[in-house]
């Protein structure tokens, strides 16, 4: 069995501060001893961290050129005072974020599951994932997102009502889509609820809908779901919509993320999994893989994303390439599905998983935009749930026990 492989690596009792220690090296010569100039969106965003830091907050949030909203800007404009308002001093507040997001995650897995080498197998999953090593070391949005997703992920198995306020309303206000993370939170407290009648649960359903509201405010200021300026700078087209072919790209990819994790968690194919892959693969005929018309008409990139750029090249882009695809969406669609239905009646923690990885995948193509890096709020997700299904008992969370702090 491979917890049992992976035992030996509990003997390293200081494997997560040696790794760390490496982490931090590694990012402190990315960021501060090498002068690397602004990569790709840093440029932009790096112009708008400075506008954010020399015009007051109340005036800088009502329109500013990009379709995110303010907290982010406004963070790294702190921290750009605190310090300096350059690069390589903002890069070193991403690899905090990082950093915290780690030892977070850390002690969910530590404490969720009592095989002390089991969570080292899937932390490593995640931090050697490119896009994950890449928002640690550049001033991209999506580490902010992913520190406030993880808190969020801690508050709900901790059941502290306060962290999730925060932690949801923080999210909100860094990037739009973690709304999945809010409305998977909000809907499994009011199951709870449901199921228990216990007051914590309704309180907590209020609390995510209160988290909402700083961004709604925001909303009303710019009579949308984004600055006016940001909107014309990136012209959205179609906007507020379903885009299939974007489902079809986060399944597709998934597998290949998540390659690792079928050592752990093995494909097999039941008789239940045959009914999703006929209409999995009905599904991929009619809508394949397809890049968002923004990234093509604006940035002249026809992919979703580092590993849909290598298959490409390396394959083509014809009949072979779509095989391929086609296959991967059959294999990570099936597979999410295995993941999904293990332990169907549970309400606790696991629950709670299941509910923002499917609200993930049904409303993340809504985005004008589709790119394989926004997988790193979703394979923590599904690396806890793997881990929750593998060891095939209900996991030591507070909210199993019916214990809080």
């Amino acid at each position: 069995m491979l917890l049992a492989r992976l035992g030996v690596l509990s003997k390293h009792k200081s494997f997560l501060w040696i790794f760390l220690g490496l982490f931090l090296v590694l990012g402190l010569i990315f960021t501060q001893f090498f002068s690397i100039s602004a990569y790709h969106d840093e440029r932009h965003f790096l112009e708008n961290i400075i506008y954010f830091s020399q015009t007051p907050f109340l005036t800088a949030i009502k329109d500013y050129p990009e379709v995110t909203p303010p907290l982010f800007y406004s963070s790294y404009a702190i921290w750009g005072k605190i310090g300096e308002l350059n690069l390589p001093w903002l890069r070193s507040l991403s690899l905090l974020f990082s950093i915290s997001s780690i030892l977070i995650l850390t002690r969910i897995f530590k404490w969720e599951f009592s095989d002390s080498g089991s969570w080292k197998f899937f932390l490593l999953i995640l931090l050697f994932n490119p896009y994950f090593l890449g928002s640690s070391f550049l001033v991209y949005t999506d580490i902010l997102a992913f520190f406030f997703l993880v808190l969020l992920i801690y508050g709900i198995n901790r059941k502290i009502l306060w962290l999730i306020l925060i932690a949801s309303m923080g999210g909100l206000l860094t990037r739009q889509y973690l709304v999945f993370a809010s409305l998977a939170a909000g809907i499994w407290m009011m199951i709870n609820y449901y199921r228990s009648r216990d007051s914590f649960y309704l309180i907590g359903s209020l609390v995510t809908l209160i988290s909402t509201f700083p961004i709604l405010w925001l909303f009303k200021i710019w009579g949308g779901f984004a600055p006016v300026s940001g909107l014309e700078k990136w012209n959205p087209g179609d906007g507020f919509a379903f885009h299939p072919g974007y489902f079809s790209g986060y399944i597709a990819v998934l597998p290949i993320y998540l390659c690792p994790l079928f050592l752990f968690k093995p494909l097999v194919l039941k008789r239940r999994q045959v009914f999703i892959l006929i209409p999995a693969l009905v599904w991929y005929l009619i809508f394949p893989v397809q890049a968002s018309d923004v990234a093509k008409e604006q940035l002249g990139i026809e992919t979703i994303g580092w590993m849909h750029k290598v298959l490409k090249m390396g394959l083509g882009d014809g009949l072979m390439l779509e095989i391929v695809l086609g296959t991967l969406f059959c294999l990570g669609a099936i597979w999410i599905s295995q993941i999904i239905w293990v332990s169907g009646k549970d309400t606790g923690f696991g629950l709670f998983l299941k509910l923002a990885i499917l609200a993930f995948l049904f409303i993340m193509p809504f985005s004008y935009q589709v790119w394989e890096k926004y997988l790193i709020s979703l394979i923590p997700l599904i690396l806890l749930l793997a881990a929750y299904s593998a060891t095939e008992r209900s996991p030591r969370s507070s909210i199993a026990q019916g214990q809080g702090e």
